[in-house]
Order: structure tokens, then C-alpha cells, then sequence
């Protein structure tokens, strides 16, 4: 949908061939690419080589409630993504997720490395949703 409306966006994930995989990598590095998304596995493999070659502005965790063991979908590779800060600590960041508990909040803070966050949370009750 971002490249019908003409913003130049790409993802890097398992699922693209070794040359899909480098022809992103050459996008980002050319500066071709406005928003790049990254499965947190790919983003721990790529962290010391080209990641540190493109201008980061910022970086967003979705379904951020993984990082936590209270999450209802923990994934190891996400409590890793603390190194993100460590390797762009004057990059804004955030952690985005719908479904995090008070524990699992707290887990997100403590684990991604976020400091001194907005917290911005909403009840489950969302009128616009229907279900059937």
C-alpha cells in the first residue's frame, strides 16, 4: 500500500532470496528508501554490518508485548532488541502493541531499553471493531 501511494518502503524478513535481500540492502544504503521494515530477527543479524551504514531516524517495535514472557506471544530474538539502543542511542524509538498487560509493560520498558517514555494506553474497548 506505502509503494502504491509512492513512498518508497521495503521490508527484510527470512521469506526474500539472497538478491531480493541484497537489492534492499542497496536501496537503504543509496538512501532510496523512506521506511525500511525488519523482522527482529533480520534486524540482529544486520546490526553490525549495513545498519550502521543508513541514517536511522527511527525506529519502531511493533507487537512489542513479545519481548515479555507475560506476553501472549513471546519470541526469544525480540528480548535481544536492547542492543538496538545500544547501537543507536540518540534514535528515537518506540514500542508499539495492543494487547500488554501492566507486567508486560513494564517488561517493554525495562527489556527494549526505552528511557523515559510517553506511556499511551487505551482500554480494549474499541467501539470502531465489530465482532461476529
Amino acid at each position: 500500500a506505502l509503494l502504491a501511494n509512492g513512498i518508497s518502503a521495503a521490508f527484510l524478513n527470512s521469506s526474500l532470496t539472497y538478491q531480493q535481500e541484497q537489492e534492499v540492502i542497496a536501496k537503504s544504503v543509496s538512501g532510496n528508501l523512506k521506511l525500511l521494515y525488519l523482522s527482529p530477527e533480520k534486524a540482529l543479524t544486520l546490526l553490525g554490518s549495513f545498519l550502521s551504514k543508513i541514517n536511522i531516524t527511527l525506529i519502531a517495535i511493533d507487537e512489542a508485548h513479545c519481548v515479555s514472557q507475560w506476553g501472549h506471544d513471546f519470541r526469544p530474538e525480540y528480548k535481544n532488541l536492547y542492543r538496538l539502543r545500544e547501537n543507536f542511542p540518540t534514535t528515537t524509538m518506540m514500542a508499539l502493541t495492543a494487547t500488554a498487560d501492566k507486567i508486560t509493560r513494564q517488561d517493554i520498558l525495562t527489556l527494549i531499553g526505552l528511557r523515559e517514555p510517553e506511556l499511551y494506553v487505551a482500554s480494549f474497548d474499541r467501539p470502531n471493531l465489530r465482532y461476529r
